[in-house]
Formats: C-alpha cells, structure tokens, sequence
C-alpha cells in the first residue's frame, strides 16, 4: 500500500510542476507505477487535496483502488474526481463513503465517465446525498463494469 505522504507529495509536486516541466510530472506519476492502493480515508482531506488527487487521477497512474472516506470531501471536489474517471483507466476501486457533502453534482459527474469508464467496479458512496434513482444507475454501470471485466 502506498505511503499516505509519499502519495499526498506526489499529488502536490505534480499539480506545482504540471505546467512548468510536463516531464517531471511524468517522472513522477512513474514513481506510482508500482502501487496498487492508497488507504486515505479518515485524513481530514478537504477540497484542495480532493482537487489534487483527481488532477493526478487523470493523468492516469498505477493505482487501482483509492480510499478517501471519512473525510471532508465537498460535491465539487467530488465531481472533479468524478470527472477524472472519464479518462482513467487503471482505477477499479474508489471508496467516498461518509463524506457527507457529496451529492448530485459529483454523481452527475460520476454517471457520465461511466458511460466512458470501463474499469472501475466499485465506487462506495455510504452516508453521502447520492441515493434513489442516481445511486441505482451508477450501480448499475457498475455491474456492466464487473461483468466485462469478469468480476
């Protein structure tokens, strides 16, 4: 499992370095390459460092499951990390359960990279605001998902 602060000053090197020196940001998402999961839940992680962390997703790294819950991730961070679905293809697990804040703006978000998104097979979303219909439908493409992926 991947070092919380290893992954949290990856995240922040690569957003300060992103348009200065696309190279390095390159060279660091490498270093990633080798870890499967980030345990991050219960952090205190707030909308900066869910912004972070969804700017790092999309550039595709390694991980295939991430962590985040219990902590204090709002809709928009949310919906931003939703949006780094669309053009990740690594991550199968991401867990945002008791993070309150999060609502219909993130599964909005989370809805249309599943229409893209082939590979992530569970997205937990325990004690936020997404339920009813929105909760049914990204569960379902969930399921797609598993069943593509043979489980």
């Amino acid at each position: 499992m991947i070092n919380l602060i290893a992954f949290l000053t990856l995240c922040f090197s690569a957003v300060m370095h992103a348009e200065e020196d696309p190279v390095a940001i390159q060279a660091m998402l490498r270093s990633l390459e080798n870890q499967q999961s980030a345990d991050m839940s219960d952090r205190n992680l707030g909308d900066k460092e869910a912004r972070i962390i969804a700017s790092v997703l999309e550039k595709n790294p390694r991980v295939i499951a991430l962590d985040l819950s219990m902590n204090n991730i709002g809709d928009e961070a949310s919906a931003l990390l939703g949006e780094a679905l669309a053009t990740n293809a690594t991550l199968q697990s991401l867990d945002l359960s008791d993070n309150p804040q999060i609502g219909i703006k993130s599964a909005q978000a989370f809805l249309k990279a599943l229409d893209k998104n082939k590979t992530l097979r569970t997205l937990k979303l325990k004690n936020t605001k997404i339920s009813g219909s929105l909760l049914n439908n990204i569960n379902k493409l969930l399921i797609r998902n598993k069943l593509l992926l043979g489980r």
